[in-house]
């Protein structure tokens, strides 16, 4: 069964931070592989996530001024 999990940015940040630190002396390098591809699909995530507080600030000033 799929289901779609939602993090929020401090979720991801700490995910990536785990895993980056399990990737670090794993001798298993089928593993590392996979999990090096996990950490950038969640870097790609946190830039969009990124982009859209920017533009969700950018908004709110072109809003107030």
């Amino acid at each position: 069964m799929m289901t779609n999990l939602t993090f929020n940015k401090e979720e991801l940040e700490a995910i990536l931070y785990s895993l980056e630190g399990y990737i670090q002396g794993n001798d298993d390098n089928k593993l590392v592989d996979e999990l090096v591809d996990i950490c950038y699909k969640i870097e790609e995530e946190l830039a969009w996530l990124k982009v859209k507080e920017l533009k969700a600030n950018y908004s709110k000033k072109l809003v107030t001024n």
